[in-house]
C-alpha cells in the first residue's frame, strides 16, 4: 500500500470509522476521551487507522465558529497560520494523550503503516495531528471528508511539502463545509481532492470541484426536503459519502475480477 496512491478501498474502510466515531455505543481498538473530543484507533486489513470524531457537541461547535488565524502552530509550519479554534482543541486537549496512543499501539503492531482520517471538523483536526507525527515519520496517509479549511497559505504549503501528496480531502458534490472559512479571507486547503460528483461518481485528483456539476446538483434537489449543501456534508450517518465510496469500490472490484 503506497501513501502516495489513492486506495478506494482505504477510503471505504477509514470512511466507515469516521461514521463509527460518532457513536458513542461503538467500541473501537483504543481510543482518547478528553471533554467532548474523541479520538479512536482502527486496525483495518493494512493499516492502522487513527479517526478524529467531527462536530458533536455545542463546545465543538463554538470551537469551529473560532475561524481566526493564530500562529501556535508556527513552530510545526514554519511560521504559517493556522485556525484557533482547532488548534486549542488538537494542542491544549488531544497533542499529547493521542501522541501517547499512538506510540502505544504502534510498539504493539510494528510495521503496520499509520493512517489519520476525519470527517468534517474531525478531517481539520487529522490533518493538524499528521504534522506532527510526520515528524517521526509515522504517517502514511490521510483521508478526510467534507473537512473544512485549517490553515493559511504559508501552512497549507508546508504542509504539502511533507504530506500533500499523501493526504486526500473527499468533497461532495455541494457539501458546504469544504468552502468554509472563505478563501477570500486567506484560508487554503491542502492535500489531493477526490471528488463525488451529483450522480455519485468517484473523480480522484480533481483540482476543484466542477461549477456546472455543482449546479446540476443543486438543481436536481430543488423540492426536496433539507438544505442540499446540508444533505451533501452528513446525509445521515455520513451516507452522503459511504454509498458513492462503496459502489465505485464495487465496480472497481468488478472490473478487476
Amino acid at each position: 500500500m503506497r501513501g502516495n496512491e489513492y486506495s478506494p478501498k482505504l477510503c471505504v474502510q477509514v470512511g466507515e470509522a469516521c461514521a463509527a466515531v460518532y457513536d458513542d455505543a461503538w467500541k473501537p481498538l483504543d481510543e482518547v476521551r478528553v471533554l467532548k473530543e474523541r479520538v479512536a484507533a482502527v486496525m483495518l486489513d493494512e493499516a492502522l487507522a487513527i479517526v478524529f470524531c467531527g462536530s458533536n457537541s455545542g463546545a465543538s461547535w463554538i470551537s469551529n465558529m473560532k475561524a481566526v488565524h493564530t500562529s501556535d502552530a508556527a513552530e510545526a509550519l514554519n511560521g504559517g497560520k493556522v485556525h484557533y479554534g482547532f488548534e486549542m482543541a488538537w494542542s491544549a486537549f488531544l497533542q499529547r494523550p493521542v501522541d501517547d496512543m499512538v506510540s502505544r499501539l504502534l510498539a504493539i503492531a510494528k510495521g503496520l503503516p499509520l493512517i489519520l482520517a476525519g470527517h468534517s471538523r474531525g478531517g481539520a483536526l487529522a490533518m493538524r495531528a499528521a504534522i506532527e507525527l510526520a515528524k517521526r515519520g509515522d504517517v502514511r496517509s490521510v483521508y478526510t471528508f467534507g473537512s473544512p479549511r485549517w490553515c493559511d497559505k504559508i501552512a497549507a504549503r508546508e504542509y504539502d511539502m511533507v504530506l500533500g501528496q499523501r493526504t486526500f480531502k473527499v468533497v461532495n458534490n455541494n457539501d458546504l463545509v469544504p468552502s468554509l472559512p472563505p478563501w477570500r479571507l486567506g484560508w487554503q486547503h491542502v492535500g489531493r481532492m477526490v471528488y463525488i460528483d451529483r450522480k455519485g461518481r468517484v473523480h480522484p485528483d480533481v483540482h476543484t470541484r466542477p461549477f456546472w456539476d455543482r449546479a446540476l446538483g443543486a438543481l436536481a434537489h430543488l423540492g426536496k426536503p433539507g438544505l442540499d449543501a446540508v444533505r451533501d456534508h452528513s446525509g445521515g450517518g455520513m451516507r452522503s459519502y459511504l454509498v458513492p465510496l462503496r459502489n465505485d469500490l464495487a465496480r472497481l472490484q468488478a472490473l478487476a475480477a
